[in-house]
């Protein structure tokens, strides 16, 4: 550890050894659990770690630009993981499709879902820094590309991901809770507004009336 635990944050892979943790302590692969736990309940029925083992599992070639933006887009170069898949990580590596996708995030807008009730919700989404972890989240902030979040908006981290803790002016309020990715699986959860949005959808808990 570079740190103890509640004294600091940084990027890292967490999450990763979270999921060894849940594999030791149940018994079963990741996949196997995420299949039981996640998967199945919410009807994800095309969601794994190993594309390679379904008869039918359409994937699209990932892409990245060759020197940085207006260059050259590569299809087929920009996926980091392997398939067959050589880890089940808990913080990267599956691969799902949009319709999935929105049933994961529907789910946190549900206070009855079969993934998580009201105040497991609240605990997922609740800011969990010290003051030192906010600090150090805000050094490591600095190194990212979040256009979307001005840096004069403060932020906190939360068990699911980034939270913001004041407005953004015409934007996502305060409380609200996003992550994103590689691949741009970009997500934002906002309980004020009761709605949900990835690359491909706006997902609602109630008739959506924002613009």
């Amino acid at each position: 550890m570079t740190y103890q635990p509640g004294t600091s944050w940084r990027y890292g892979p967490g999450l990763d050894w979270a999921g060894k943790v849940i594999e030791k302590v149940s018994g079963r692969t990741l996949g196997e659990y995420f299949q039981k736990h996640i998967w199945t309940p919410l009807g994800m029925t095309n969601t794994t770690f190993h594309p390679e083992k379904r008869d039918s599992f359409p994937c699209l070639d990932m892409g990245k630009r060759e020197d940085g933006p207006g260059s050259k887009l590569v299809l087929g170069d920009g996926c980091p993981y392997p398939a067959p898949a050589v880890n089940e990580a808990g913080g990267a590596g599956v691969f799902s499709c949009a319709d999935d996708y929105s049933k994961l995030l529907s789910a946190l807008l549900d206070d009855n879902s079969p993934l998580l009730k009201k105040d497991m919700i609240e605990e997922l989404t609740r800011p969990q820094l010290s003051e030192a972890g906010i600090a150090a989240l805000q050094e490591e902030r600095e190194r990212w590309v979040l256009p979307e979040i001005p840096q004069g908006v403060t932020v906190d981290h939360a068990l699911g991901g980034l939270v913001t803790t004041s407005d953004i002016p015409n934007g996502r309020p305060a409380g609200a809770m996003s992550w994103d990715g590689m691949s741009h699986p970009h997500w934002v959860r906002s309980p004020a507004k009761q709605y949900c949005h990835h690359p491909f959808a706006i997902l609602t808990s109630s008739p959506f009336t924002d613009p």
